[in-house]
């Protein structure tokens, strides 16, 4: 009979209720006999692969030294106990980690097996990790030292064909012509990922380590010859300045609650009822980072082991240096207890010869960046969402012409070669290629919809530009409402019937504003509340529709036409158009363009906002990153019948 793989069932909470009485027992044989019942679960739970009871059982070390130094602080009686069983619980952590998951490793041999098997190295690394911190929080540093030593006794590497791997993919890549080895290079690249896994959760654990260290050291948490101290025991660790740098911009942009549990460290306890702000785990380990370099005088930096995804995080470092900097000369005496430096100057020399690492790099990455973004085809779905959302705006927008289309009094010209006005921007948009391209540079540029809008706008400007400007006749008077009633009259007396009225919005709420006459009826027409236009009428005024515009033209000034036969609107219309009616068109920057941007005005591209200066190729490249963005229609507005109009303005009281 094949033995159940559930071998857990039944076991819960109370084991770690059985473990506290054991620890309160004193007895050093009962608690070990439970590590011992915690080391046959992890073993069988890696047997038999079940991840979820490694989890739960694997940080048996920080449980129970947290149980037993909270017996054994301030008294003596737990004293054996401590002395016992502490020092033996980061040896666990190591076996665990080099029996148990070692002879995983070497049945470990499709991907999912080493995926798999890679999940509860990351969980074992998260206890050792785990078992670190509370280690500093205890001040424990001679136990800390006892860790450290176990934890570096591990192998850095656990798959022997790791260095192997490295030196074909170099091959390739350095063999890569016209790209016949991208296959290759992706299944190697994506082999060296996971079976590296050890070595970086490894490497990053005692980086953090390191870094918070100085932290404390930083919050006068630890001295510095305890800091120097242990600072030896870690040092025999073989650290890479490349991955260093790797690992740094991740800790500086990825999620560190859930990877690690880094963003919960903390060195006090967290006050009740008071705003309390944690120390961030980005800015601990930027400082980190920092003084690992000076003190070292280690001014490399370089990307070779960043991923692609993680380069754009370099433009922000040169800050983060200079901020944290300058914490350290404002405490330079104290810190120089470590630097063991001869004045300021040499340590401001080390940090100008790191900043220029980081500014070189930071140019090269630009200049990647910018690269692939030049040299990236146009995503015909990003150009067609972009078409859309441009067209949304502009239909939401245009009042005037939806009227025209009410009214039927538009005239299509077709080919024609009647010129008419072209009403829309065209927008040269710098670096604003990355909304039209796929892949890991797109990003989208709020705001770039309001194109749409502005048509609309420059069309409804137009029309009322044409009308106030026309030789319609023009009445004057001091009330809205007298004012409009003036020019219904005028226009009925010549056998003209009024079909609109136009004012501008903010006329609505003066105090003899057309709501408060008893000829207002706030009802909007049905036909208008169709053509989507009920947000822009509020009503009519003696039977006739009002609109009401936001329009700097029709501040003081009131419409009242029989717009069909008053008004005509001219169109070109296209298939390839929006609705026939809107041209959108995206295209490239043309190598004609950016040398006349360039000549025009060179040192506007050569130089960064960050203060880099680029080459004259890379300005050029930076550049051919932008956009043309071409949005219009082309129309344009008549008065047919002056008779059929009246423009009434508001006269100013004279005293």
């Amino acid at each position: 009979m094949a033995r159940s793989t559930n071998f857990l069932e039944g076991i819960d909470g109370q084991v770690w209720s059985s473990t506290q009485k054991a620890i309160s027992s004193n007895s050093i044989e009962n608690v070990e006999a439970f590590i011992s019942f915690f080391r046959s679960i992890i073993r069988k739970s890696v047997d038999y692969r079940k991840l979820q009871y490694f989890q739960q059982y694997i940080f048996f070390p920080s449980r129970i030294y947290i149980e037993i130094t909270a017996k054994s602080t301030g008294s003596t009686l737990y004293s054996g106990l401590a002395n016992t069983i502490l020092p033996i619980l980061p040896l666990h952590l190591k076996e665990v980690i080099w029996f148990e998951l070692g002879f995983y490793s070497e049945n470990a041999k499709t991907t999912d097996e080493k995926e798999l098997l890679n999940q509860f190295y990351y969980h074992a690394f998260v206890s050792f990790n785990d078992f670190f911190y509370i280690l500093s929080r205890k001040q424990d540093w001679a136990l800390l030292k006892v860790a450290l030593n176990y934890f570096q006794q591990l192998p850095n590497e656990i798959f022997d064909d790791l260095f192997q791997k490295r030196l074909a993919l170099d091959d390739l890549k350095r063999s890569n012509v016209d790209s016949q080895n991208d296959q290759q290079i992706k299944v190697i690249s994506k082999e060296l990922e996971i079976t590296g896994k050890f070595a970086e959760y490894k490497r990053r654990t005692l980086l953090a380590l390191r870094y918070w260290l100085w932290f404390l050291y930083a919050e006068d948490l630890i001295k510095p010859e305890q800091l120097m101290d242990i600072f030896t025991e870690l040092n025999e660790f073989r650290y890479s300045p490349d991955d260093e740098v790797a690992d740094l911009l991740f800790f500086r942009t990825q999620d560190l609650r859930k990877y690690m549990g880094w963003e919960n460290w903390d060195f006090t306890a967290r006050p009740d009822g008071k705003i309390y702000y944690p120390p961030m785990a980005s800015d601990w380990m930027t400082m980190g980072f920092l003084l690992d370099r000076i003190v070292n005088n280690n001014a490399r930096f370089e990307t070779i082991a960043v991923p692609t995804e993680l380069l754009g995080s370099v433009k922000d470092l040169k800050l983060s240096f200079n901020e944290e900097a300058n914490r350290i000369l404002n405490d330079f005496t104290r810190w120089n207890k470590i630097f063991s430096l001869s004045n300021k100057q040499e340590f401001l020399d080390r940090l100008d010869a790191l900043l220029n690492s980081v500014a070189r790099v930071e140019r090269r990455v630009i200049g990647e960046k910018e690269r692939n973004i030049a040299d990236a085809a146009l995503s015909p779905q990003k150009i067609s969402d972009f078409q859309n959302i441009v067209a949304s705006e502009w239909k939401k927008r245009s009042v005037i012409r939806k009227l025209f289309l009410h009214f039927q009094n538009r005239e299509d010209i077709g080919d024609s070669v009647i010129e008419l006005k072209r009403l829309g921007p065209y927008v040269f948009l710098e670096k604003g290629k990355v909304a039209f391209i796929d892949g890991a540079y797109h990003q989208p540029i709020h705001g770039i919809e309001r194109l749409g809008a502005d048509v609309a706008r420059n069309e409804n400007s137009l029309f009322l530009t044409v009308v106030t400007k026309s030789n319609v006749q023009k009445l004057e008077g001091q009330y809205v409402c007298d004012l409009l009633l003036a020019e219904i009259e005028s226009l009925r007396k010549d056998g003209i019937t009024p079909t609109i009225i136009m004012v501008g919005r903010e006329y609505l709420y003066r105090q003899n504003d057309i709501r408060s006459a008893t000829s207002f009826d706030p009802v909007i027409p049905q036909e208008f509340i169709y053509l989507g236009l009920g947000n822009n009428f509020i009503g009519t005024f003696e039977g006739i529709p009002i609109l009401a515009l936001q329009n700097d033209l029709l501040v003081g000034t009131f419409i009242v036409a029989d717009f069909a036969s008053a008004f005509l609107m001219k169109c070109r219309t296209n298939e390839q158009w929006v609705d026939n009616e809107l041209a959108v068109y995206v295209k490239m920057v043309t190598s004609e363009v950016v040398e006349e941007k360039y000549t025009k005005d060179p040192m506007k591209w050569k130089q960064t906002d960050d203060g880099i200066e680029l080459t004259e190729d890379e300005a050029k490249t930076l550049i051919a990153t932008s956009i043309n963005i071409d949005v219009k229609t082309i129309a344009d507005f008549f008065i047919m019948d002056a008779g059929s109009c009246r423009i009434g303005y508001i006269k100013e009281k004279t005293e």
